[in-house]
């Protein structure tokens, strides 16, 4: 049952942790203490303080004092990958999954709710199978400052035929 709480507690922290990563200014460092700390290389720390500067982690060190965010009841780690996304894929208004008479616009909004969905549920990391859109939503996320996973892609599918023309 311990066990289940404390992975429950993670995963409400993964949310809050990316939007206090995804909003800091790039000057102003934001520290964060947490109970108890796994950094994805197969070792954990318990009572750590971890300064984020802009979108850097610049320490993780066993400290007092004030804090900008207080997760020592919480444990943390790091955000997870999700490889294979359609980050741009989304239901039109009948709720059926449907683009035509859609702008590039729209697909675009579309796209920047599901990156902030994605971001919120501890992904901050998604590779997309692969589009041209794609470049677009991760130009908008970067210059409006918005919420989101940093998107890896191809910008076009990867299949038997990349690289070589059609005949």
């Amino acid at each position: 049952m311990r066990a289940m709480r404390i992975v429950l507690l993670s995963l409400l922290a993964c949310p809050v942790l990316a939007m206090a990563v995804l909003t800091a200014q790039p000057a102003t460092p934001i520290t964060i203490r947490a109970g108890h700390l796994i950094d994805g290389r197969g070792h954990d720390q318990r009572d750590v303080v971890i300064t984020v500067t802009g979108d850097t982690i610049t320490s993780v060190e066993a400290k007092s004092g004030a804090v900008t965010h207080d997760f020592s009841r919480l444990t943390l780690l790091p955000g997870f990958i999700d490889t294979h996304v359609h980050i741009l894929w989304h239901f039109g208004k009948d709720g059926r999954f449907e683009s035509r008479g859609e702008t590039p616009d729209d697909r675009v909004k579309a796209g920047e709710e599901n990156a902030r969905v994605t971001v919120m549920n501890g992904f901050t990391t998604v590779q997309s199978v692969g589009e041209p859109m794609d470049l677009e939503l991760r130009k908008r996320l970067h210059d409006q400052n918005l919420p989101g996973p940093r998107i890896l892609t191809s910008v076009r599918q990867l299949n038997e035929y990349s690289g070589t023309p059609r005949t």
